[in-house]
């Protein structure tokens, strides 16, 4: 593999890990544990962890700390009292599998590569949902710092759950100074960006050091065939598209993924280990490098 320059353009790889947190505000975890992929992804995680080793590719996992927490430790006091009650009511129905991903993040963690671990909150609960204060987002950033220093880790890194932007002064407050926020967008109508999808490249980004005292990103592309197999030659159309944009202008590629949509699309599976197998030979051909945030 050949040394990574800082001149050279970058693509970055992110992850929002959460399993059922992801969905906690909505129904559509229920979906997910029926047809078994929570489960499913105890087998289909060390698969990818194990390409991203053989090609020595590191990315950011950005986790949820009630995710990675002791169950038996959670707590959610500090939730607006809408939230947390629909929290404890979905946690009291649900498996335990489905919401306690301690073992998937245990294998993150022992990675030969060293992926970089972020903040996804503590219980996913975005920004703007009914009740949320400054108060809430600085008890939940300090309830996921707990549960990540349980494993003796800490992080300066933090994704926004929903992408939903919000109280950047509590985030630096709280000592994170890398933020993934909302996902770069060309258009904000959404008929427009469906209709040129095939034929505009996603947005490159880079870096930029906000007057609060955080460095943003921003996601150029959702890897995600919304689990319709038809998807996949346009997502990797997008890929395609991306790259060779990001080689004529510089700057930065952002790719995230969440990891139990590979759990519940094969095809999409296949295609994310194509892409890492392409992103490896474009960097040791000394094209780009890859990095994380």
């Amino acid at each position: 593999m050949m040394e990574s320059s800082s001149d050279l353009p970058k693509v970055i790889l992110s992850f929002d890990f959460e399993i059922g947190w992801g969905d906690i505000t909505n129904p559509h975890w229920e979906r997910r544990e029926r047809i078994g992929v929570y489960d499913r992804l105890r087998n289909v995680l060390p698969t990818i962890l194990a390409e991203m080793d053989d090609l020595s590719i590191r990315g950011t996992f950005a986790s949820v700390g009630g995710m990675i927490d002791d169950p038996a430790r959670r707590n959610f006091d500090h939730l607006p009292v809408k939230a947390r009650d629909l929290v404890l009511s979905v946690l009291k129905r649900a498996k335990s599998t489905s919401f306690d991903g301690r073992d998937l993040f245990e294998k993150v963690v022992a990675a030969r590569v060293g992926h970089v671990i972020a903040s996804h909150s503590f219980s996913h609960v975005p920004f703007h949902y009914e009740g949320v204060d400054a108060a809430f987002v600085r008890e939940d950033l300090r309830q996921f710092k707990r549960a990540l220093g349980q494993y003796g880790l800490t992080t300066d890194r933090f994704v926004f759950p929903e992408n939903r932007e919000g109280y950047h002064d509590v985030l630096v407050a709280e000592g994170f100074k890398r933020v993934r926020g909302a996902a770069c967008n060309l258009f904000s109508n959404r008929l427009l960006y469906l209709s040129t999808i095939a034929i505009v490249p996603p947005p490159l980004v880079r870096e930029t050091r906000e007057p609060e005292g955080f460095v943003r990103h921003h996601g150029s592309m959702l890897f995600n065939d919304a689990g319709q197999k038809a998807k996949i030659p346009l997502l990797m159309r997008r890929v395609d598209m991306g790259l060779k944009s990001l080689k004529r202008r510089g700057g930065v590629f952002h790719i995230w993924a969440h990891p139990f949509n590979f759990a519940e699309s094969d095809p999409l599976r296949i295609a994310f280990v194509s892409m890492l197998k392409r992103l490896a030979a474009e960097r040791d051909a000394g094209h780009l490098q890859i990095g994380y945030f």
